[in-house]
């Protein structure tokens, strides 16, 4: 009789232990870059791009008086003027810079990038849909990850 108990007891505490380790250990590898480049979350991330280099030409064209339109094929000269930190770039297509157009007079500058287009156009309604949120256990997982 107690060897039956054993034998049921140590059963049940391995089911046990394959529950957890099923929920814990997530069905595929995952690591940041799931998270923060696929997708949806890739296009947040670059309309905030997109969105703080107007931010940072907006400002340059107040300074500086701007009358005629300026084009430029890289944020790199706002950078270099030190209105932008730093010269990001789309993490979707990482060969190409942000083309910009700093209008004249009152009209707003236009911030386009290569893969979601310009900044104007992008409809930005909606983006929360689609993106998977972490379980606990992921998040658990992923922060241990990323301190290493």
């Amino acid at each position: 009789m107690d060897l039956i108990m054993k034998i049921i007891r140590r059963t049940i505490a391995l089911a046990v232990i394959l529950v957890l380790l099923f929920f814990i250990i997530p069905s595929k590898p995952v690591s940041k870059q799931d998270y923060e480049y696929a997708g949806v979350t890739a296009r947040k991330q670059c309309i905030s791009f997109m969105k703080e280099i107007e931010g940072a030409a907006e400002l340059y064209r107040m300074e500086n008086s701007v009358t005629s339109e300026i084009k430029m094929e890289s944020p790199q000269r706002l950078n270099e003027m030190k209105y932008l930190k730093l010269v990001t770039r789309c993490s979707m297509n990482k060969d190409k810079d942000y083309a910009l157009t700093v209008p004249g007079g009152s009209s707003t500058v236009e911030v386009e990038c290569p893969t979601h287009g310009k900044l104007s156009e992008v409809d930005t309604a909606g983006l929360e849909k689609g993106i998977r949120k972490r379980s606990f256990f992921e998040k658990l997982f992923l922060d241990k990850v990323s301190s290493r």
